[in-house]
């Protein structure tokens, strides 16, 4: 598989509802939300337990590791991985070990991001050309009224950039990350946009891209460092940073590819790197715990908790875009049975579900992406359904 390749399938990031109808029957019948049983508070509840679930999973469909965590709103967490690091090696993961969560960016993307709107340095309504009014000659016409939020709810009519003819086309964007990050926003508004605006989802990496190059702008901070003051810091997420973990340090999880003998070790340090401009939609990694506490945020916001953001903020990213009851919202997709979002990055992939009304929700993540990432995936949420949802 070529680079370009390899990037199709991060911009093809799995982004769509995941479709679980059983698991929408399970959490049905879940206790209310009044319910204080705390994920730790049974034997049932125990890693070990949860380890052994996971490596059944894990030896079924031939998989270098998976790492999986429930989370309930107070803090409780119950978090296991088993496997290896590296498919043929003897190094085995730890609960503690990192994965890339491709996709699973965009809400943390999208929360930082709200903190900027808190502060008065952005409005949801803000539009590109107001924060980069000095691009509004070369800008598509099509293209000029376009909002930051339609940016996060995939409703500006940016290109998906899936096919691997459309990613070849991307120029290399020379400078920093942020100086990359503005050449891309400046090289996206020129084409007619692919969907009118508003109107219709086109779901977009490089949307996230843009409305990151925003903050960029409207603070003169790099969006790597105003992901690490306003979201990694306050939530001691010790362990969340960018890019392949294993490329600093060696003793991480290293991506996997499938391939017709399995899945192939794919090297961290190799050409295959997802680019600056691309990092706001799909490139932070990080432990389970620290996803547990992303979680954990965003369930004592949605049952009304004010912290790091409004509980009222966090609410208006959890509404999906235009009204209704599903949809995609700014940077979750809502449904029935949950909020979730989908991450891949053609190495890497991950899943987190919350179920707020219920006030739990479980991730999971493995280092290896392939054709059955979905089935793979649901199998152990369902799994986890049935073994951790509060009685």
């Amino acid at each position: 598989m070529n680079n370009f390749m390899r990037l199709s399938v991060l911009l093809c990031i799995l982004h769509s509802g995941f479709g679980l109808a059983q698991i929408a029957a399970q959490v049905r019948g879940n206790a209310p939300p009044d319910s204080q049983s705390a994920v730790a508070s049974s034997s049932r509840y125990s890693a070990n337990n949860l380890e052994s679930l996971l490596e059944s999973v894990r030896r079924e469909y031939g998989v270098p590791a998976l790492a999986a965590t429930v989370i309930r709103s107070d803090g409780s967490v119950v978090s296991a991985a088993t496997g290896v690091r590296i498919q043929g090696k003897d190094a085995l993961v730890t609960a503690k070990d990192k994965f890339s969560i491709g996709s699973i960016t965009k809400p943390m993307t999208a929360t930082v991001i709200a903190t900027l709107v808190e502060d008065g340095k952005l409005a949801w309504t803000t539009r590109v050309l107001d924060v980069f009014p000095e691009l509004k000659e070369a800008t598509h016409p099509t293209l000029k009224e376009i909002t930051l939020e339609q940016l996060l709810a995939h409703r500006a009519g940016i290109a998906a950039f899936e096919e691997d003819k459309d990613i070849e086309s991307i120029p290399k964007f020379p400078g920093n990350p942020t100086k990359q990050r503005y050449a891309f926003t400046r090289w996206l508004l020129k084409p007619e946009a692919v969907a009118a605006p508003r109107t219709k989802k086109v779901y977009s990496n490089a949307g996230y891209g843009i409305a990151a190059a925003m903050a960029e702008r409207v603070t003169g901070k790099s969006f790597e460092s105003l992901m690490r003051k306003r979201l990694f810091k306050p939530l001691e997420m010790k362990s969340a940073g960018f890019g392949w973990a294993a490329k600093t340090n060696s003793k991480q999880p290293w991506g996997h590819r499938s391939s017709a003998n399995g899945f192939v070790p794919d090297d961290p340090n190799g050409s295959y790197q997802i680019p600056a401009f691309m990092l706001p939609a799909g490139d932070v990694h990080c432990n389970m715990e620290d996803l547990a506490k992303f979680a954990a945020f965003q369930l004592r916001a949605l049952n009304g908790q004010n912290s790091i953001l409004r509980a009222e903020t966090v609410k208006k990213l959890h509404v999906p875009y235009g009204g209704g009851k599903s949809g995609y919202s700014l940077g979750w997709n809502i449904n029935s049975f949950g909020h979730s979002h989908l991450g891949g990055t053609g190495t890497f992939s991950a899943m987190l579900v919350l179920f707020p009304k219920e006030n739990y929700a479980m991730a999971v993540a493995m280092n290896a992406s392939g054709e059955k990432d979905d089935e793979i995936q649901n199998k152990v949420i369902d799994a986890l359904l049935e073994q951790y949802k509060p009685k």
